[in-house]
């Protein structure tokens, strides 16, 4: 298997979790990996499928492909599209990220994948079926190939683990006291 790294365009919006286009199916796009010739690719609808489940619907984003996590990043296979969030951490990499998006410096992303089947077909590399390795946001615009992608949202999502397991300690204690009312009030119907 080949792997192959291949970037698109963005625009930025404000928070930590990122959203947005990776690719559209069934259009040729114009490619130019490195050392070789540019050549034409596309991809058909669902080639992500299995790669998704097999890496858990989790790779990492990283910071123009350094080999640093900046956050992670889940995917939304649709018959239309390849799309994108990405959860950026709360470390200084994550920060820098969002930093360089804010400053208009990053303007693409990258995907790294492993294409498992592809087929030429009319002068195009129809890719069937690959696995996402990494998700990269690229500082040099010019390593953009794919040009319709974009980033659809930014937003401020923030998870107060505390808060979630309280919450979810209420609802088993909650839970535990009904079904207690329950046995309670089968006893009283079965005597009475």
């Amino acid at each position: 298997m080949r792997e192959f790294q291949r970037a698109v365009t963005i625009e930025g919006v404000v928070g930590r979790v990122i959203e947005g286009r990776v690719l559209t199916y069934d259009r040729a796009y114009h490619v130019v990996d490195p050392g070789t010739p540019p050549y034409l690719e596309g991809w058909r609808a669902g080639a992500f499928t299995a790669g998704i489940a097999n890496v858990g619907n989790t790779v990492e984003a990283r910071l123009d492909h350094a080999d640093q996590r900046a956050g992670l990043v889940s995917f939304l296979d649709t018959a239309r599209s390849l799309d994108f969030a990405a959860t950026v951490d709360r470390t200084p990499v994550g920060d820098d990220l969002l930093a360089n998006i804010d400053e208009g410096r990053v303007r693409a992303v990258s995907l790294r994948f492993t294409s498992a089947h592809q087929r030429p077909r009319q002068g195009v590399v129809w890719r069937t079926e690959a696995t996402p390795r990494e998700l990269s946001f690229v500082v040099h615009a010019a390593r953009a190939q794919y040009d319709d992608a974009l980033i659809t949202a930014r937003r401020a999502v923030e998870v107060d683990q505390d808060a979630l397991d309280a919450a979810a300690a209420r609802a088993q204690r909650t839970a535990t006291l009904v079904a207690r009312a329950q046995a309670l009030m089968a006893q009283g119907a079965a005597l009475g």
